[in-house]
């Protein structure tokens, strides 16, 4: 994970995700209970296939991931590392397509908060994260190398803040647990300015392990 102080970011929000392109302002868009069933033989329990455990948590490796994946809101886009421009904004890439993820910082899979952004519209309409205003708790991200190397994560909550109020240390500092935060603007697009007046948040954290299956079979009474 890289130590590096929110100071290098402090106008990292001023993302440029297709915010601050010269483009027209775009049209408005229509918005168990558990229950053991057993059958007895002389000496033995039949007890069915239940869902009882689940794999040990292993902390994945961290990774730099090629492709980011959303299936809730059909998204997959690649991935391409962006820095911190001159100005202190975070890169994203030229193409609207395609998601940045700012490097060098927290990786997926590692404690912290690694951040992707990316493009909200262009000049003819959506760009890839358009729909990213759709997402509700529980849906599930999941980012993969090009080794196909795939770590899932959940989101959490989908906040909008001003520009001004995003919280950073949240969206980029230090944490306790893998997070991975995708970040692109909302809002009213000021033609003055050439930005859109908010900043759109997805906090996503890793997943749990998904529960594995008990095996049926057969387990002697004890006397």
């Amino acid at each position: 994970m890289i130590n590096r102080p929110l100071a290098h970011v402090v106008l990292i929000l001023l993302i440029c995700c297709g915010c601050a392109a010269t483009k027209p302002e775009p049209a408005p868009v229509r918005e168990q209970q558990l229950s053991l069933n057993q059958h007895v033989e002389p000496r033995l329990y039949s007890v069915p296939h239940i869902k009882l455990y689940t794999k040990p948590a292993i902390p994945p490796y961290p990774i730099m991931p090629d492709l980011l994946e959303i299936p809730s809101i059909k998204l997959k886009a690649r991935v391409e590392a962006v820095g911190v421009t001159p100005k202190g904004n975070m890169g994203v890439p030229k193409e609207f397509d395609k998601v940045g993820i700012l490097s060098p910082w927290t990786k997926p899979g590692e404690r912290g908060n690694a951040v992707i952004a990316g493009h909200f519209d262009h000049y003819t309409g959506p760009a890839i994260f358009y729909r990213l205003r759709d997402l509700k708790p529980g849906a599930k991200v999941i980012v993969s190398n090009e080794k196909g190397k795939r770590i899932n994560f959940v989101v959490k909550d989908v906040v909008s803040y001003n520009t001004a109020d995003a919280p950073l240390e949240k969206i980029f500092g230090q944490a306790n647990k893998p997070h991975l935060n995708l970040i692109t603007c909302s809002g009213r697009f000021n033609k003055k300015t050439q930005e859109h007046a908010r900043r759109l948040v997805v906090f996503t954290e890793l997943a749990d392990p998904e529960p594995m299956e008990m095996p049926h079979k057969g387990v002697r009474k004890t006397k």
